[in-house]
């Protein structure tokens, strides 16, 4: 839990720190905004933010899910009644902050805001179990409402994404290589515009927000 809260320590001062160039920024027209290093850092620091909350996403997950496999294996075959439902759910909250709540094929983990404040969205932890090729049918969590033990290879995070090291040298690189596609773009849009006069009149014209895979 210390480092996921270490992590949404970090978004809230970068958070700040966006406020106030905002604040500095209100009455500047946006053709200058736009070129001033402010603004920049302000777009820099909004991007580390995201990936510092898939990071803290990925952390939290991390935590939880050997707690829930633990779970599964304790109350292995054993009815998914609404007593049972509440138990598992104190027991995973009582070490990470967060309650579980499983379904036939999944479950969903929900953070505690008073520990982890409002970072994350309802859906954020949507959990699933991996397709089983064997019985042409996803892993089963609950079987005729039944509890079963499975590994935490099974599941898996939905949107998973790695944790990245540097999230500031993520979001350099990020906004760097961005850029260099929009370049792209414009050689492409300019590629398809000469590509185009070389068609005739009976073949429909090539565009790059919608390039189809065939001439005619």
């Amino acid at each position: 839990m210390k480092e996921v809260k270490r992590i949404i320590a970090k978004i809230s001062a970068n958070t700040k720190r966006i406020n106030a160039i905002k604040e500095e920024l209100e009455n500047t027209p946006w053709s200058e905004k736009k070129q001033l290093p402010l603004y920049e850092e302000e777009s820099l620091l909004k991007l580390e933010n995201m990936i510092l909350k898939e990071n803290a996403r990925n952390k939290l997950y991390n935590l939880v899910v050997p707690f829930i496999i633990e779970a599964l294996e304790k109350y292995n075959n054993k009815p998914y009644g609404e007593k049972t439902r509440e138990r598992i759910s104190q027991e995973i909250e009582s070490k990470t902050a967060c309650r579980v709540y499983f379904s036939s094929d999944g479950a969903t983990i929900y953070p505690s805001t008073k520990e982890y404040g409002y970072l994350f969205r309802y859906n954020d932890f949507d959990i699933y179990t991996r397709y089983d090729k064997e019985v042409n049918d996803r892993i089963r969590i609950l079987k005729d409402n039944k509890i079963q033990a499975i590994s935490q290879e099974d599941i898996y995070l939905s949107c998973y994404r790695e944790y990245v090291k540097n999230p500031k040298a993520r979001a350099k690189r990020i906004m760097k290589e961005f850029y260099e596609l929009k370049e792209k773009e414009k050689q492409f849009d300019n590629a398809c515009k000469e590509f185009n006069k070389l068609l005739p009149s009976n073949i429909d014209s090539v565009h790059p927000n919608h390039f189809r895979s065939y001439l005619y």
